[in-house]
This record gives structure tokens, sequence and C-alpha cells, in this order.
């Protein structure tokens, strides 16, 4: 959160309404912090990030912070854009040449552009229509990009807002194909190591894991919680796959409100 109101009245009370949270909705932990004037001014950790462990929740604990994401696949399109490699108004066609074999239902695919998928506009599809999740295992990119011929645009452009976590993963192939790069590559070198977001990662090793908060699901049987399966996204990763922390992610929210020439990385 960002704050505008001296910091000095703001922590105890915070922190009261959030340690109900965690009593309330019996969450094993969270980590919390506060920016203020592009800095991490204040920061909790409360609860645990392993139940079976007991150890703490900081402002370093890794989270899967899930379509978050977005907002780094989305500055990556912009940078690009900044250099001249692509423009928003370009189809998608013009950049993933597989594309011409989508589904025209209700939309026509050279309306589907990248400034449209940035804005959830395209008409496509939530999900590629390969199983995703109600499975333990993501199809891989190759998988998606040969599924296309059954992939669906089934709004006309601009007709309504339509989520789709499938458009942010095949702009994540396209920040690849036009830079050059992995996709996950581009945005180490060119956002999270300019903005000094250390923490941050897309894949985390097994050797890693304990630097992450172990996530749980409801036991329907017992009263309780179990372990949830980790489940990377494979193909569709540009929508939601970083794990980053508390520090890294205020990091990335004083770059929001950053003006002047210093106003983005790289």
């Amino acid at each position: 959160m960002t704050c505008s109101r001296p910091l000095d009245d703001i922590p105890a009370e915070i922190e009261s309404e959030l340690e109900q949270v965690v009593n309330d909705e019996r969450l094993p932990g969270l980590s919390v912090g506060i920016v203020v004037d592009q800095e991490l001014a204040w920061s909790r950790g409360l609860g645990t990030r392993d139940l079976a462990t007991g150890e703490p929740a900081d402002e370093h604990t890794l989270h899967r912070v899930a379509s978050i994401t977005k907002t780094l696949t989305t500055a990556a399109v912009l940078q690009l854009r900044d250099r001249r490699r692509l423009s928003l108004d370009d189809p998608l066609e013009r950049h993933l040449p597989e594309f011409a074999e989508a589904r025209e239902i209700a939309g026509q695919r050279d309306q589907v552009t990248l400034l449209r998928l940035l804005t959830h506009r395209a008409g496509l599809v939530t999900e590629t229509p390969l199983p995703t999740w109600t499975t333990d295992e993501f199809p891989t990119r190759e998988e998606i990009l040969a599924a296309l011929p059954r992939t669906e645009i089934v709004l006309p452009a601009d007709h309504a807002f339509k989520y789709s976590n499938l458009a942010f993963g095949l702009l994540g192939e396209v920040i690849a194909r036009v830079s050059g790069q992995d996709y996950f590559d581009y945005v180490a070198e060119h956002l999270l190591g300019p903005l000094g977001m250390t923490d941050s990662v897309y894949w985390l090793p097994d050797d890693q894991r304990h630097r992450m908060a172990v996530g749980y699901s409801p036991d329907l049987f017992r009263d309780g919680l179990k372990p949830a399966p980790y489940v990377s996204l494979g193909g569709v990763a540009a929508c939601g796959q970083l794990h980053s922390s508390v520090a890294d992610l205020a990091r990335w929210i004083s770059l929001q409100f950053r003006v002047g020439e210093h106003a983005t990385p790289d």
C-alpha cells in the first residue's frame, strides 16, 4: 500500500487490523509493507510462511504473486514500443504468424492487437483450449501455439472487457520474438535487475523452495489445511508465474509513481 498520512500514525493501527484478519480468516501468515516517498518505509510479517516449521514471514518471504506478473509483461511490451521494436496497434498475427489459424467466432483476427490484448478487450478466450487450472501440469509454449487452430475469438474487438490469461501468455511470446531473448531473461535483464528486485524469480529451484511461503488448501474432511501442489504455469507463465516479496514489490510500486528522466528502468 502507499501512504499519505504520517507514518507514525499507522503501524499500531494497521498491525491490529491485520492480526485480526489473520485470526478471522485462519491464515497461516502474510507479509505487508507501506511505501512512502519511493521507499519501503514499514513492513511486517505476521504468522508463518510454513506451518510445518513455524518460520516467520518477513519482507523477503517469496509469494506467488499471480497476475501481478501481468504488470511486468505489460512494462516489457511498452519498453519494446519505446524502442520502436513494435507498435501497440500491431495485430498479434504480425508477430505470431501462427495466430492466423485462430477461430473467428465473433471477432476478427486482424482486430486482435497488442493494445487490446494488454487491456483485455481483444475478445480472446480466457484460457487456451488445453487443460490448465484443472491439472497439475500446464501446457508448454509449443503445445499452446499448436492449439491456436482451436483457440477462439469470442467477442468483437472492444465490445466488452474479457479477461484473458492466454492473451498475456501470447504477449510473453511476442516479447521473446521481438527482443530476441527468452521472455524470462528479458524481464530479468530489463526490469528486475535495473530495479534491484533481487528476490524476484520466475522459476524457483527445489533447493530454494525454503524461501517461499507455502500455499495451502482447505481440507474438506478435516478442520485444517493441507499444502497445495506447486504448479508451474508452463506456456502462459507470462500471465502469472512470478515469485516476489514485499521488499521487491515496494520497488515495483515505487516505479509506478516515478516521474522525470528516471521514470523507467534500463
